[in-house]
Order: structure tokens, then C-alpha cells, then sequence
């Protein structure tokens, strides 16, 4: 292929869009910055993120303590709809 000058496009790999940013709300800094802990629950800390399964993508959203790093709560669904965050299991 070098000798041929031929060159190999590599096909992108796809990865579904989570995040509309063409919204009406302002973003909110990070409250949590310069945040000394003393103990914990003091301050929880969370995150949403997809999941490529053989035939879907599936979103986990985790809750961790921002002290002891230990999980306070998760879940996993199929949508990225509000019941993500709201639902909880331990």
C-alpha cells in the first residue's frame, strides 16, 4: 500500500450524543472547589456515563462519598431520561 501511495481511512467509531448544549440554562461553577472535608457526608460527588453493550448502549449513573470514595448509591437504564438520577440502588 506505501509503494501503491494507497492510504487506509480508518472507519470512526460511533458514540451515541448525552449532551444537548444548545440549552436555555446557565452552567453553575463547581461549589465543591477549595471544599476542605473533615469527615464523610460532607460532600457527595456524581457522575452519568454510557456503556457500549454488545447490542446497546446503556447509561450508569454513580454517587460517590468525595471523602471515602465509597459508593452512596447507583443505577443503570437503557435512557438517558430523569429517572437515571433520581432512582437509587444500593
Amino acid at each position: 500500500m506505501r509503494e501503491g501511495n494507497l492510504l487506509c481511512m480508518r472507519k470512526q467509531t460511533f458514540a451515541p450524543t448525552t449532551t444537548d448544549s444548545n440549552h436555555k440554562w446557565q452552567p453553575h461553577g463547581n461549589l465543591a472547589r477549595g471544599l476542605q472535608t473533615t469527615a464523610i457526608n460532607q460532600l457527595w460527588v456524581a457522575d452519568i456515563t454510557s456503556i457500549r453493550l454488545r447490542q446497546q448502549f446503556v447509561f450508569a449513573a454513580v454517587v460517590l462519598d468525595g471523602r471515602s470514595r465509597r459508593v452512596i448509591g447507583w443505577t443503570v437504564e437503557d435512557n438517558l431520561g430523569a429517572s437515571l438520577a433520581i432512582r437509587r440502588r444500593e
